[in-house]
């Protein structure tokens, strides 16, 4: 599992693809969008560590097989 870090440094990746050589339209979307995606995950990560007391956790009965 990523953490935001590495999140962060995939997201460079693809910003990095987008200016080395020219692209067609499709892959700069892509990578645009490649990039966009892991930049969200990273702030998602980042405000979990942050939050973390305020996620629910299931109670163990709900997760019992019965």
């Amino acid at each position: 599992m990523f953490n935001a870090e590495q999140f962060r440094a995939k997201a460079a990746e693809f910003r990095a693809l987008l200016t080395n050589i020219a692209r067609s339209p499709n892959e700069t979307r892509e990578f645009r969008d490649l990039e966009q995606t892991c930049t969200t995950l990273a702030e998602n990560e980042e405000w979990m560590a942050v939050h973390s007391h305020r996620s629910t956790r299931a109670h163990a009965s709900v997760c019992k097989k019965t």
